[in-house]
C-alpha cells in the first residue's frame, strides 16, 4: 500500500492528460479509475483482510490503467469462481504480485504478453495464481515478493505460502492460505500487519 510505484501514477496522469483533448471519455476513465484504485488503498489500509472480490476489483482497475498505455500487446484474463469471491484476503496482498509479474512481462517477453489472475478452493485453502508470459527478472530473483511471503508465514504459520515456477515461457506466482469467509471474524495478527 505505502509503496505503490510513483511510475504507475506518472504514467497514468499522463494517459489521462494525452486523452483529454482527443478523448475526454476516455479522460475521465483514467482518472475514475485511478481514483477508485487510491480509495481502495485508503479504505482497505486500517483492515487486516478484505473481500477477494474488493482486492481483484483493484487489481482490474490498475490493470484498466495499464492496458491504456500497452494496448494490444497486454491481454489480461480473470479466472475467478464464484466461490472465491467472498473469502477473504489480506489487503493489497495480489497487487504487488500482479505489478511484479508486469514487470517482468514487459522486461522478459518481446511483443504481445498475456498476465492471468486466477482463483481456486482447493481442499481447506484458497490459492491464488498470477500467471504471465515471460520469465522472472534476474536482477531481483528471490527477493521482490519476499516481504509478502513473510507476511503470508507470519499470518498463518506452515498454513500459507508462495511459491514461483516456470512453465515453459510463462511464470507462475502461485499463493496459498487458509480460507477466511466474508462473514467470519478476522483473526489475530501481529499488531505491525494493521
Amino acid at each position: 500500500r505505502y509503496r505503490l510505484n510513483p511510475r504507475f501514477l506518472f504514467d497514468a496522469l499522463t494517459s489521462a492528460r494525452a486523452l483529454v483533448d482527443e478523448d475526454t471519455k476516455g479522460a475521465r476513465q483514467v482518472v475514475t479509475e485511478l481514483s477508485e484504485f487510491l480509495r481502495y488503498s485508503l479504505v482497505s489500509r486500517d483492515k487486516s483482510l478484505v473481500l477477494l472480490k474488493d482486492e481483484l476489483e483493484a487489481v482490474r482497475l490498475y490493470l484498466s490503467i495499464e492496458q491504456r498505455k500497452y494496448g494490444k500487446k497486454l491481454e489480461v484474463r480473470f479466472d475467478v469462481p464464484g466461490d472465491t469471491r467472498e473469502l477473504k484476503v489480506p489487503g493489497f496482498f495480489v497487487y504487488p504480485v500482479v505489478e511484479y509479474a508486469l514487470q517482468c512481462a514487459l522486461k522478459t517477453r518481446g511483443g504481445k504478453f498475456t498476465l492471468e489472475i486466477g482463483t481456486a478452493v482447493v481442499g481447506d485453502a484458497l490459492e491464488i495464481l498470477v500467471t504471465h508470459s515471460g520469465n522472472e527478472l534476474e536482477e531481483t530473483r528471490g527477493d521482490a515478493l519476499r516481504t509478502l511471503a513473510k507476511r503470508l508465514e507470519e499470518m498463518s504459520p506452515g498454513r500459507s505460502c508462495l511459491v514461483r515456477e516456470q512453465r515453459g515461457n510463462e511464470t507462475c506466482t502461485r499463493m496459498r492460505l487458509p480460507l477466511i469467509m466474508g462473514d467470519e471474524r478476522e483473526p489475530e495478527i501481529a499488531s505491525d500487519h494493521r
